[in-house]
């Protein structure tokens, strides 16, 4: 399912990096099945944001997210994110980021992250459309600053 789902053989070593590390959230990496087999996958993890007092701040990451392509179309991926997001909200952390399609992640509460004071990481430099970010429901106040990726993400960019 993972090549297939997301057409990028980088993807599935990513996932086994994020699992591996301390970032991992288990019950935020969630699958649908379809017939026994599984067709979408979705993981959220913890990310850092280096606000701009240079205090780190914990805040959350959606990537990947990935349907097969036999499967596409039919609103999976939108109730994984949905779910995801509705677990994550639960959660202390008071924003979630995705680096993803623009026209896809706004229908989920998803803004482009510099205005609201979220800035990418460094290294990606000005993907604006791309990079959106999620105040997460109550949490008051969003910090703002620069989203430090870990090793694994800087890979694959």
């Amino acid at each position: 399912m993972q090549l297939a789902a997301f057409r990028d053989p980088q993807i599935p070593p990513l996932i086994a990096a994020i699992r591996a590390s301390r970032n991992y959230i288990p019950e935020l990496a969630l699958v649908a099945e379809a017939g026994g087999h599984v067709v979408g996958h979705i993981m959220v993890s913890a990310l850092t944001l280096m606000t701009e007092r240079r205090d780190p701040a914990p805040i959350l990451v959606l990537s990947p997210l990935g349907v097969d392509p036999a499967f596409q179309g039919r609103g999976i991926g939108s109730r994984l994110t949905e779910t995801a997001l509705a677990l994550a909200d639960e959660r202390p952390e008071p924003i979630m980021i995705v680096q993803g399609h623009p026209d896809y992640y706004p229908r989920f509460g998803f803004v482009q992250g510099r205005t609201i004071g979220v800035l990418p990481p460094e290294h990606l430099g000005d993907i604006d459309r791309a990079w959106m970010a999620r105040p997460a429901p109550g949490h008051g106040e969003i910090p703002r600053g620069r989203v430090d990726y870990p090793g694994s993400f800087v890979d694959l960019d």
